[in-house]
């Protein structure tokens, strides 16, 4: 993330004239001086003008005097203007803002708050450009908010942790409880581990395990039941056929309809019951019956008087027949008169029956339909006739009324086996996507280790390369202990060498060095979405100055300021070499790569005029012009 700080400005309340301090990218910006001069709190007011919620900017002497603080910073190829109200004296963060993007200019008189700009506003455009956008952590099943500034650890190596032992990232700094719990996942997403995603992962497998476990139990519990259920069943389709309710036919109908039929059966009978006693019922049916027997009689007698009177003209007209053959013949036989008349009358009675003919719609022309439905419903009758006749001989057989209820309550009792398994195919393809998370979660391992293990390497060249700490430890390989976030030293036989028993400040500080440098060039070249390539170093000269620039010094004869012990002072010449090398080694020339370190130092600018990254900006001190807060402002 490429960000460095330009300018910062402080508004004063008693005084027009604000007074600016800048820097420059890809040096090592040096602010030197006395003790009590506001040096460290150039990196208070930083962090209160990039959204701290609540000020940590002494009350005494700076902002008693401050009316506003400003930032002027570049980020990502464009620079900006922050600008914040000085918090009330108990320390409220003030909410009036100024705000202006693609600018350099800071205005010269107080500035007036930017309309519609809110701390909400600032924190949700800081969060996108540092891709912290609805970044979340779990906390005692808590979800917790990331934040931009929450990953300004990695940017703050301040004066209280710098020669500690077990200290790493000065949490306590940023005044924010609920950073106690998250720092590990907070160095985690900075540095690129997926944990997040490692826990989802590892959720969804255990799950996904537990799910396929339970389900090979399922698959022969139902296994079971469907057995026992499927005996149960053919224990009670022999009881139903021995009860005359299931026919040898029905034997083989499923479990389903096996036990629709038999209720069905047994409330027809029940309705039967019903009915008998009230006489209603049967008597309807012989009443049904018997209408229609009766117009299928009507229909019978019908269609016999046709059949007759149809044969009847057949019958006539065949023996008429003989007359058409005489008339034919007439000629070749000699008759008398009386012959001739009689055949003539005999003759009109021929072509009288020929004429005769039955008309076509004598019979209905759906008789045959009707006489058909009627015969169905007759059978119908029947059938239900039988069946009453078969509900009457059941009535009275105790037996059987008895082993009925018994039946009708077995059928209540049981129930189709509610099968929890899934089947083969669905349990296959669970089996296949557990292999596929197991696989994703082994690489997302894979690759967050191998984030540790790069990030060592760097940390590991930088402890290579110093040449401060003693010589029982030059030897050591750098270890990390992922749980308290703090580095660890290994011997050649990789055993544990306890960092306690280096005992020397000196040492801490230059592992702290090592830490920082090693992991912001590591951010900076493999993960730079979320830690910008800025680090703010406060006082490496602690171990041999305490927090008194005058304590263990002495002046030479060109009046500079040495420490007493020549050791000391090699080792902190050690330590700007150092931090001089990684800036070599992370600034390119053609401005490709940038890096900015804002230092603040008790030490004399001679420690480090040999080391070309180095850049004295501001000597702060009492006798000259006071210092953050200038004489003038002070005096007034």
């Amino acid at each position: 993330m490429n960000f460095y700080i330009k300018k910062i400005r402080l508004w004063f309340k008693t005084h027009p004239q604000p007074v600016t301090y800048t820097f420059e990218p890809n040096k090592v910006n040096v602010i030197t001086g006395d003790s009590s001069t506001g040096k460290s709190s150039i990196l208070r007011v930083i962090d209160y003008c990039l959204l701290a919620p609540e000020s940590t900017i002494v009350e005494d002497v700076i902002n008693e005097n401050v009316a506003w603080y400003g930032l002027n910073f570049h980020l990502n190829g464009h620079d900006y203007v922050i600008a914040r109200k000085a918090p009330s004296e108990s320390g409220f963060a003030d909410r009036d803002f100024y705000w202006s993007e693609d600018s350099n200019d800071m205005p010269d008189a107080i500035p007036k708050p930017t309309v519609g700009i809110t701390r909400a506003f600032l924190l949700s455009f800081f969060n996108q450009k540092f891709a912290c956008d609805g970044l979340i952590v779990k906390q005692d099943k808590k979800e917790i908010n990331i934040s931009f500034r929450n990953f300004l650890l990695f940017n703050f190596l301040t004066e209280d942790i710098i020669a500690t032992f077990n200290s790493y990232f000065d949490y306590r700094f940023f005044s924010d409880e609920k950073l106690d719990g998250i720092v590990s996942e907070i160095f985690k997403l900075g540095i690129g581990i997926d944990e997040p995603q490692e826990q989802i992962l590892s959720h969804q497998i255990k799950s996904l395990e537990r799910e396929i476990s339970n389900q090979y139990k399922y698959k022969n519990i139902d296994k079971e039941n469907n057995i026992r259920y499927k005996k149960k069943i053919e224990s009670l389709k022999g009881l139903a056929k021995s009860l005359g309710l299931l026919d040898d036919e029905e034997m083989d109908i499923n479990s389903k309809e096996f036990v629709a039929k038999i209720k069905s059966e047994i409330l027809e009978f029940y309705k039967f019951t019903d009915s008998y006693r009230k006489g209603q019922e049967i008597k309807r049916l012989e009443l049904e019956a018997e209408e229609i027997k009766e117009q299928l009689r009507c229909y019978k007698a019908l269609r016999r008087s046709y059949n007759k009177a149809k044969r009847y003209a057949e019958e006539v007209k065949d023996s008429l027949s003989p007359v058409e053959y005489l008339r034919q013949n007439l000629d070749s036989v000699v008759m008398g008169v009386e012959t001739i008349e009689l055949l003539h009358s005999l003759e009109d009675a021929y072509q009288s029956v020929t004429q005769i003919q039955l008309p076509d719609d004598y019979l209905p022309a759906d008789m045959e339909s009707r006489v058909s439905e009627l015969k169905k419903k007759l059978m119908a009758i029947n059938v239900k006739q039988d069946a009453f006749k078969e509900y009457i001989k059941r009535w009275f057989d105790y037996n059987w009324l008895a082993k009925t209820v018994k039946l009708e309550n077995e059928l209540k009792g049981i129930k189709p086996v509610s099968c929890k398994y899934i089947g083969d195919i669905e349990l296959t393809n669970k089996e296949d996507l557990l292999y596929s998370l197991t696989k994703q979660y082994n690489q997302l391992i894979s690759n967050n280790r191998k984030c540790i293990n790069k990030m060592l390497d760097y940390i590991q060249s930088y402890y290579e390369q110093q040449d401060g700490m003693s010589d029982n430890y030059r030897n050591k390989r750098i270890g990390f202990d992922e749980a308290k976030l703090t580095l660890n030293l290994y011997n050649n036989s990789d055993s544990y060498y306890p960092i306690r028993n280096i005992g020397s400040k000196s040492n801490y500080m230059f592992l702290h060095l090592c830490f920082f440098l090693g992991l912001q060039e590591y951010i900076k070249e493999i993960y730079p979405q979320r830690v910008a390539n800025f680090l703010f170093i406060d006082q490496p000269s602690i171990p041999y100055y305490g927090t008194n620039r005058r304590r263990g010094e002495i002046s030479d004869e060109l009046g500079n300021l040495r420490l007493r012990k020549r050791d000391d002072e090699s080792k902190l010449k050690s330590a700007f070499k150092l931090i001089d090398q990684f800036m070599k080694q992370n600034v390119k020339s053609d401005g490709t790569d940038n890096f900015q370190i804002i230092l603040i130092e008790h030490a004399d600018s001679e420690y480090w005029k040999d080391f070309s990254s180095f850049e004295t900006r501001y000597v702060f001190t009492q006798d000259k012009d006071f210092g953050l807060i200038p004489y003038y402002i002070v005096g007034e």
